[in-house]
């Protein structure tokens, strides 16, 4: 018996992957798949037929069942071309995961406009596309679950203000949708997949793919192999999760973590509101201290150096 026997579903991406990873594993624990993946190269360009097809095909192989469709997120004929095949071929469709992404990875001030809206247009319309049409799926039955993916670069990181801002879009996405979806048994969450993939090889420095080595990661790391991120969306889309919803969860390696919701930190109020003198008075005396860490891997908080920045601008 597995976790998922009788149930099917569709995965974005699926060809490769964390995803590819993630769609062997819901075959293996008895989910029908729907392989959705367009075939393109890292920076989203380019379309390859057989990546979904080898992906069905080896879940086959190995005694699942599993349909490959080529498909592109970005286009919403197609996202409901996927669900409509799910629903066709096994009946039903009892879960999403919106999976598929690009990187365009360069500095705000050097970005270009394709780069800002294409990986937008991949990451956050693909998870919209798919997440709508599952959603008037699952209303109708009753009965469902979304995963969508964020990232841990929406605290911030150099070089990715594209993908950093789609990534923290999903997750207040998954939010709205988990409240609105609630209501008709659809529960709604994102995941943080940590693992060494293309992507992360695709960063400078970095390893290749290739020489990634698994028996090498440091005890209690939050890197891993995309295999092991597998298993949190594996257990999300199953009835053992069907308590969980509005939820953005992390998983890599050997580090399983909840995020925060965002709230208030601190609260002031001031009968009449405040004058613009008021919060020169009032804020450094208030905020000062208080100021969150920003950026991935922020320990504190580190205030600009205005005089310094001006100062070295003055010399250059």
């Amino acid at each position: 018996m597995g976790l998922l026997d009788g149930k099917s579903g569709v995965i974005t991406g699926g060809g490769r992957g964390i995803a590819g990873a993630t769609a062997s594993m819901l075959a293996a624990e008895g989910a029908q798949v729907v392989v959705a993946d367009l075939g393109a190269s890292l920076d989203g360009s380019g379309e390859e037929a057989s990546v979904a097809q080898q992906k069905a095909d080896e879940i086959k192989a190995s005694g699942g069942e599993a349909v490959g469709v080529m498909a592109n997120v970005t286009n919403s004929a197609d996202c409901d071309g996927m669900v409509e095949a799910c629903i066709d071929t096994y009946g039903k469709i009892d879960f999403a995961i919106t999976a598929a992404g690009i990187l365009r990875d360069r500095a705000l001030v050097n970005m270009g406009d394709d780069e800002w809206h294409d990986v937008l247009n991949v990451h956050m319309n693909g998870t919209f596309y798919v997440a709508r049409a599952a959603g008037r799926a699952m209303r109708a039955q009753r009965f469902g679950s979304l995963v969508t993916v964020s990232s841990v670069s929406h605290e911030g990181a150099f070089g990715q203000t594209n993908y950093a801002g789609a990534k923290g879009g999903i997750a207040s996405m998954t939010y709205s949708m988990a409240v609105e979806l609630s209501r008709y048994g659809v529960n709604v969450n994102s995941v943080i997949p940590a693992a060494f993939t293309r992507m992360i090889a695709s960063i400078p420095g970095q390893q290749t793919v290739e020489e990634f080595d698994e028996t090498k990661i440091p005890s209690g790391s939050s890197m891993g192999s995309a295999a092991q991120v597998a298993p949190l969306f594996t257990y999300l889309v199953s009835d053992e999760a069907k308590w969980i919803t509005g939820q953005v969860i992390a998983l890599g390696g050997e580090r399983l973590a909840l995020y925060q919701q965002p709230r208030e930190k601190l609260i002031m109020t001031q009968r009449g509101g405040f004058t613009p003198e008021d919060l020169v008075r009032i804020m450094p005396a208030t905020f000062k201290g208080q100021l969150e860490p920003f950026g991935t891997g922020r320990t504190e908080y580190v205030p600009i150096d205005f005089e310094g920045v001006a100062e070295a601008a003055k010399k250059s």
